[in-house]
């Protein structure tokens, strides 16, 4: 992940929404020590969406749980008064349950951080949906293009973040494992199309294998709630797999040794998807 020293806030604005003071001092602290001076706070959704009618923000860091207006419905609100654009949101809790999550990624949450934060995860989280990481050469930083596909590759290390908060709470919610599945689709699919975009043909075609596994998990529900530990184990390879290739900033294909990671990976998923499928195959006909 980005290292939370090289994160320099100077040039953003921020507001914060939670309705515990306590929280609210935490996240300006966190703030201010990376040199944030815009920040703006409120105390539930209502005064969060007055304070948006009146100005832009660059990123906006919610609590999901507040009343009389929660976090959800706050985002909601200002999808709906075309308010949303434009604005990276960081949402808190300290519950994790999969289908919130998905729903939150819908309505553009681009992190998740669960309660009780700590200022370095805080600060990662923002330079990882901002797009805020230490240039590598004064050359990469001149060129637009350059910037881009570090803000991505920053995108990608955060999914993989996600990805693997996802697979930590599998054991823990059975009734939510669709959800969860779900919401593991829908990033490894971004992540496919983010890679297939700035160069990383290998984390490409793991993210694809990764959403044909978990797609053939929701396809046949009952056969993948036996085989469930296989599938969790697939998954959790693939996303291994594409976060050593991210902090490798490996490009391409990954020549023979891509090859070979691919086909070793095959090798465990045809006969895994086979078992997925055989039940439905073996059915008797009506």
């Amino acid at each position: 992940m980005v290292s939370s020293a090289l994160v320099d806030l100077s040039q953003i604005s921020v507001l914060c929404v939670d309705d515990d003071p306590v929280m609210r001092t935490v996240v300006r602290a966190a703030m201010q020590q990376r040199g944030c001076r815009d920040i703006v706070q409120a105390t539930d959704g209502q005064e969060a969406l007055d304070f948006c009618a009146g100005r832009r923000f660059d990123l906006i860091i919610c609590d999901l749980h507040m009343a009389p207006m929660d976090g959800q419905t706050l985002l909601r609100e200002l999808g709906e008064r075309g308010l949303a654009a434009g604005r990276a949101v960081i949402m808190l809790s300290a519950d994790h349950d999969p289908a919130v999550v998905a729903a939150m990624q819908g309505l553009g949450v681009g992190a998740w951080l669960a309660k009780p934060i700590s200022a370095h995860k805080l600060v990662e989280r923002v330079a990882a949906v901002l797009g805020l990481v230490a240039p590598l050469t004064a050359d990469a930083t001149s060129a637009a293009h350059g910037e881009e596909a570090e803000r991505h590759h920053t995108k990608l290390l955060a999914d993989v973040v996600v990805l693997e908060e996802l697979l930590g709470s599998l054991p823990y919610r059975e009734r939510e494992r669709p959800a969860t599945w779900r919401a593991m689709r829908r990033l490894l699919q971004g992540m496919a199309a983010i890679a297939g975009t700035f160069g990383y043909g290998l984390i490409a075609e793991l993210a694809r294998r990764g959403d044909e596994l978990l797609r053939a998990a929701e396809a046949h529900e009952a056969a993948a709630a036996t085989h469930h530990a296989a599938v969790s184990q697939g998954a959790a390879t693939i996303v291994t797999a594409i976060k050593r290739v991210v902090q490798n900033r490996l490009h391409g294909d990954g020549g023979e040794p891509g090859l070979r990671l691919l086909g070793r990976l095959d090798d465990f998923l045809a006969p895994l998807r086979a078992r997925l499928e055989k039940p439905e195959k073996d059915s008797p006909s009506p």
